[in-house]
């Protein structure tokens, strides 16, 4: 005789259903949960306010890629952040453009994640400053007043991720072309700590940002020609960044360089000329250098 296979009532049929539904209702609202939350700590991309019409073309720009190789793969390049300026000063005030200054790297070196401050990587950067003019040595800036005695002065003004480095060339200016990246880039400790204002010369006015920077001194006066010695700054990066942008701008004031040692000093020469056409011989006293 077969077994009897008794059939559960409906009512125990749909209590069970109703748990597994609830229960997979919560696995669900918890895989959901998890999405959003690796959704909102992932980082996004930062976009920096743009910089002052007054310094915006003078602002020298410098990538970095923040790989193991870095010190092989950083270029500088002349850029113009945004609409191209076809005419535009060299300077303004005691900052100078391009076409007196160059910031050159000397080296980059990467830290390991979380070293130096938790969830980010502190990359070391070995910059010099140098004077492309060849008959003008650079001194302490008169204005804006520089920050700490004297000495040439590097800003920081921006510090972003990108994903490839580079401009495009459009009517013989390079114009940057902006592709930000995720991940975020601040100023490290190497960097002096209360930020400047450069365009003001205080730090007063430094609440809320605007034109105010960190800073780094180099040694004053450099030669016509001459490089500024290696002076160490830093970032902290997001583990997630590859390349990095910076913008920074040089002050100093531009003067004569001083006259190459043996080189004769300017001597006047007094005597007495003579002209057939005139009555009576002329004095004169002319110069030779």
């Amino acid at each position: 005789m077969r077994p009897r296979h008794r059939l559960a009532p409906l009512h125990s049929i749909l209590v069970r259903a109703g748990r597994a539904w609830r229960t997979g209702g919560v696995a669900v609202a918890v895989l959901a949960a998890a999405c959003t939350s690796d959704a909102a700590v992932a980082p996004a991309p930062s976009t920096p306010a743009p910089l002052p019409a007054a310094v915006a073309h003078l602002a020298l720009t410098l990538d970095l890629s923040t790989s193991a190789s870095a010190a092989r793969e950083h270029a500088t390049f002349r850029g113009t952040p945004g609409p191209v300026a076809l005419s535009t000063p060299a300077s303004f005030a005691s900052l100078l453009g391009a076409d007196a200054i160059a910031v050159e790297v000397a080296r980059v070196e990467r830290g390991v994640l979380g070293q130096y401050a938790p969830g980010k990587v502190r990359l070391f950067v070995g910059l010099r400053v140098r004077n492309a003019l060849e008959r003008a040595q650079l001194l302490t800036p008169t204005f804006p007043e520089p920050p700490s005695g004297s000495g040439v002065y590097l800003f920081s003004l921006q510090a972003v991720a990108v994903e490839s480095p580079g401009g495009v060339s459009v009517a013989g200016n390079t114009v940057v072309v902006e592709s930000p990246s995720a991940g975020h880039v601040v100023p490290g400790p190497d960097w002096e700590p209360v930020p400047y204002d450069y365009l003001r010369g205080t730090t007063t006015t430094c609440g809320s940002g605007g034109t105010c920077a960190r800073w780094k001194r180099f040694e004053a006066p450099i030669a016509a020609g001459g490089v500024s010695e290696v002076r160490t700054v830093s970032y902290d990066i997001d583990p997630t960044v590859r390349r990095v942008r910076l913008r920074l701008v040089v002050a100093a004031d531009v003067a004569d360089a001083p006259r190459a040692r043996g080189m004769a000093p300017a001597r006047r020469v007094q005597g007495t000329t003579t002209c057939e056409a005139m009555a009576s011989p002329s004095p004169v006293t002319p110069t030779a250098m």
